[in-house]
């Protein structure tokens, strides 16, 4: 009797050890609670994480000197909360002695015998590296939430200001248009009318061509980015397009027959027909 008590001693002393062991060992913070709020225990890796040592922590009780400021009389709530539950988890933040915060996974359970609660055992898991992780990539989210509204804005501003200066280009032409048919082309039918002499009958027929070109915009089309007529191109295609001849044209614009013909076949190069059997006076004038 007296040799089986004394292994079932041996056996306890060589558990404790084994649990002792075991706590001192482990490479997350454990804190054990008494039943009155005073701390029990902490191993090695809670003072470490903490900075206060065991001894400084012994027999201590709310508020801790880990928790962090203004949250004292909320953590003495929660604490007796956790003591009623049992097991529960739950992310803290913390400070460390040294005055740095630090987030931990705690995970929490009463430990009873015989029904009766005798110790409250808390596993921290230190998640300080993924908080700042995810405070980070919540602040970039924001960030960039802000420059896509940011952006939204002035796409919006953008359209409104096209929008606006659609709107005055168009007002500025349907003046232009007006004036010249109110203004310039009645006195230009008078002229026409009058006794001309030489060649001033043809400038004014030119002239007459010319402002109707410029209210059919038929000049701004050839010298867009499809066609890139230059200025002398222009003239000669508009004049084309009103019937007249080579001759006619070098006349009117102080050039050569041959220069003319030159540019004929750049014009009709730059609207894709050259070569092909197409008149070019048809053509330009179906160019609206």
């Amino acid at each position: 009797m007296e040799n089986l008590q004394k292994i079932s001693y041996k056996k306890l002393q060589e558990t404790e050890r084994f649990n002792s062991s075991l706590l001192e060992n482990s490479p997350t913070p454990i804190l054990v609670i008494r039943p009155d709020k005073s701390i029990e225990y902490v191993n090695p890796a809670f003072e470490k994480i903490t900075g206060y040592t065991f001894t400084e922590l012994w027999r201590k009780k709310p508020p801790y000197p880990w928790w962090t400021f203004g949250e004292s009389g909320g953590s003495v709530k929660n604490l007796q909360k956790a003591f009623k539950k049992g097991t529960q988890k739950a992310e803290r933040l913390f400070i460390r002695k040294n005055g740095k915060q630090f987030w931990v996974e705690v995970t929490s359970t009463t430990v009873k015998s015989d029904e009766k609660f005798i110790y409250f055992l808390s596993n921290w898991v230190d998640i300080t590296k993924r908080k700042h992780a995810e405070q980070e990539l919540r602040k970039k989210s924001e960030e960039l939430e802000l420059k896509t509204k940011s952006l939204k804005e002035l796409n919006t501003a953008l359209k409104v200001l096209v929008k606006s200066r659609e709107e005055d280009k168009r007002d500025l032409e349907e003046d232009v248009i007006f004036n010249i048919k109110e203004l310039i082309i009645p006195p230009l039918e008078n002229l026409k009318k009058s006794k001309l002499i030489g060649t001033q009958g043809t400038y004014v027929e030119i002239l007459e061509s010319n402002l109707n070109d410029i209210v059919s915009s038929f000049p701004r089309r050839l010298s867009s980015r499809l066609f890139s007529f230059s200025p002398t191109e222009i003239k000669v295609a508009s004049l084309i397009r009103h019937g007249k001849t080579a001759k006619e044209i070098a006349d009117l614009l102080k050039l050569s027959i041959q220069t003319i013909n030159s540019h004929r076949k750049n014009i009709r190069k730059k609207i894709g027909i050259k070569g092909k059997k197409v008149n070019l006076q048809t053509y330009l004038t179906s160019i609206q």
